[in-house]
């Protein structure tokens, strides 16, 4: 369906993918974008597909789009039919170019075509074989109530941009071959078997939990205006996001799988928006509620590290003890001198107390002693050569012991204390197995998000991926840093690395 189009891959895929899910698209661009190209691309996909295509002016009439008037039967039988073949109730797929020029009678035939599938022919109600109709224009006018309906219909919106790289417009320019020419060959050509096959099938394709949740976080984001103010609220009616959940499911049977998953979440960027302005904004609601999928439990780190969490506090409580014991705190004297007792009956004998923290047990030093007057007037200087500190609290000068002056408390110390080599054993094991589930984790979040890059999805383009997975390689990083931990205590309790 691609040979020969430039830069529209995306919406020739997305036309497809709508069609197969049975709904509607909407392409906005400017003349001369192969907007009406896609639509023959897509009839090319389907075989024996019959194909009707209309540019709409102000004054297009029912019987422009619907066929007209039998006048035959009018005369012989009285009744109000129309000729139908080669119009739009014979087609199986449908393009309306310039499709907000329609005037309401066609706007209100085309509600109920879509919605039903069905056309009401003069006084019966027949069956439209219409898999999907593309409509185009180059503006999205200001909506009224009933145009509003009529929006609500195109599921998929596409922007349409000129050529911009340089090496497609060449190409482009160089193609000497018929663009509107059938590009597929019949055995690819999907069959109207096939076609009702499908349909069915995509029923059957399972909605995770996890993906419903994003789609009501999404939901919850846009109904509101943002923090800021800068978008309004973005409505989406309930029969809008059921049509979101079977395009959804549409994407994932035709990428091969039986559940949709993160990359066909995608495809709401190009759902959601009612204005051209608010399609980055959508992008960001999409991409911040992505941040924080649901991967399931295998890749949640958050019961690692409650575990891990819970061991070392097991392994703390056991290996350190809480003592109480009295302590003994010096008296300080002018704030920086401490008081020694019997070394001078009359007056105070005083340590500078930087001196006495630095007095050591195993050997002696020199130290200054200073005497002071009982008025605290200084008295005078006396230094020692062996001055150590002795069984606290006291001072022992020459060999002779003489009491610091101090106060006693109540404190509590910490202690360690040496596990059992069974207790060690069990928390080395436990350590183990914590660090191989977070191995297993990382390997596990790594697959997932291989499998993600390398999956060819046929409808989301390839830097979506990196939106999708932003929580599972967040979990994956996390994972790690928990193995590592574990790894650590392993070690720091005797187990091997």
């Amino acid at each position: 369906m691609e040979v020969g189009v430039y830069e529209r891959e995306t919406a020739t895929r997305l036309a497809f993918l709508a069609t197969i899910a049975g709904e509607s698209v909407f392409l906005l661009g400017p003349p001369g974008v192969a907007k009406s190209l896609i639509a023959r691309r897509v009839k090319f996909a389907f075989h024996g597909a019959k194909s009707f295509e209309y540019l709409m002016g102000r004054f297009s009439t029912p019987d422009e789009i619907f066929g007209p008037i039998s006048i035959q039967r009018l005369k012989e039988h009285d009744r109000y039919e129309r000729i139908t073949d080669n119009y739009l109730p014979q087609a199986d797929i449908v393009f309306l170019d310039e499709i907000w020029k329609a005037g309401p009678p066609i706007q209100n035939a085309l509600l109920t075509a879509l919605n039903e599938k069905r056309f009401r022919n003069g006084a019966q109600e027949i069956q439209i074989p219409m898999k999907g109709l593309i409509s185009a224009s180059n503006d999205v006018p200001e909506l009224d109530a009933g145009q509003r309906a009529f929006w609500d219909r195109f599921l998929v919106r596409l922007p349409l941009r000129a050529i911009e790289r340089d090496e497609n417009f060449h190409n482009m320019l160089a193609d000497s071959g018929d663009e509107y020419q059938d590009t597929v060959p019949d055995e690819l050509k999907v069959t109207q078997q096939e076609y009702e096959h499908w349909r069915q099938q995509i029923d059957n394709i399972d909605l995770p939990r996890a993906i419903l949740s994003l789609l009501s976080a999404v939901r919850s984001r846009l109904s509101t205006p943002d923090a800021n103010e800068e978008h309004e609220a973005i409505y989406l009616s309930d029969r809008r996001w059921k049509k979101i959940a079977r395009l959804l499911k549409a994407s994932a049977f035709l990428n091969g799988r039986e559940a949709v998953n993160v990359l066909d979440c995608g495809l709401l960027r190009h759902c959601i928006w009612d204005r051209p302005e608010d399609m980055d904004y959508v992008f960001s609601v999409l991409a911040d509620e992505l941040a924080g999928f649901d991967f399931g439990e295998e890749v949640e780190p958050r019961f690692a590290a409650r575990e891990l969490g819970a061991l070392k506090r097991r392994v703390r409580e056991a290996t350190i003890e809480l003592v109480e014991e009295d302590t003994f705190e010096p008296v300080l004297y002018r704030g920086e001198y401490v008081r020694l007792k019997g070394l001078d009956d009359t007056r105070l004998s005083l340590i500078w107390h930087g001196d006495y923290e630095a007095l050591e047990t195993d050997r002696g030093t020199e130290c200054e002693v200073f005497l002071f007057n009982s008025d605290m007037s200084f008295s005078e200087t006396i230094t020692f050569e062996e001055v150590r500190r002795c069984e606290e609290p006291a001072v022992c000068i020459d060999g002779e012991e003489y009491p610091v002056e101090h106060y006693e408390s109540r404190g509590t110390s910490a202690r360690v204390r040496e596990p059992e080599q069974s207790e060690r054993e069990a928390w080395i094991s436990e350590a183990q197995t914590v660090a191989e589930r977070c191995g297993d984790a990382v390997t596990h979040a790594l697959e997932i998000r291989q499998t993600g890059s390398q999956e060819a999805h046929l409808f989301v383009e390839p830097e979506f991926a990196q939106h999708a997975f932003a929580a599972l390689e967040a979990a994956a990083e996390e994972f790690e840093q928990l193995r590592l931990t574990a790894e650590r205590l392993k070690g720091r309790l005797g187990g091997s690395h």
